[in-house]
């Protein structure tokens, strides 16, 4: 076998596990429905404190105040939030955003966080996949990053599985929700057209 037949192998061996997942979960935008199992979820400091903006403790208030300027950024192409849901059912377990600089950006960085009872089961690789792929294939972005605290497994594999590749160092950031620097991993997916 020559190494273009075992590369066309492997990727259709891994597009078919990325499509079996895509059927796991589905993305929607955020609804003002969404507001009470949010904050539901982001009352748990084990899934706040992996995330760089989010603060702890979070009021309904604030999931509210992020949600109205969630609206408006998305009606000015700069903010895309998505409720990631089961397929069979109409219930959040988790957020994720997509967001730009301007509205004709050819980039794009997402952030995201899950309730913890879903982590572990590749509902969030099926959420990136999703959620890139509108990047790539509705914006016609050509790259999305994604800033990962250094020791959050998880959502270092979630990305790699959806053919984001680590970049080299890290990042230092303020985590003003955290009041403490947070090192950071960058990693980039690239479109293929």
């Amino acid at each position: 076998m020559t190494s273009k037949s075992y590369f066309i192998v492997c990727f259709a061996l891994f597009s078919f596990f990325v499509v079996s997942l895509v059927e796991a979960v589905k993305t929607r935008i955020v609804e003002e429905k969404d507001l009470e199992q949010i904050h539901k979820y982001l009352e748990n400091p084990l899934v706040t404190l992996q995330t760089s903006r989010i603060p702890y403790p979070i009021s309904l208030e604030n999931v509210t105040n992020w949600y109205e300027d969630a609206k408006e950024r998305n009606r000015q192409g700069l903010l895309y939030s998505f409720a990631i849901t089961p397929d069979d059912i109409d219930e959040v377990m988790g957020v994720i955003e997509l967001k730009r600089e301007t509205s004709d950006s050819k980039a794009g960085e997402l952030g995201y966080w899950l309730g913890q009872e879903y982590w572990g089961k590749g509902y969030m690789s099926s959420a990136i996949n999703q959620v890139t792929s509108f990047a790539f294939n509705e914006l016609s972005l050509s790259t999305v990053e994604a800033y990962c605290l250094e020791d959050n497994v998880g959502s270092i594999r979630a990305l790699k599985k959806n053919a984001f590749v680590e970049q080299p160092g890290t990042v230092s950031q303020w985590m003003p929700a955290r009041a403490r620097t947070g090192i950071f991993v960058l990693l980039r997916c690239l479109s293929a057209f």
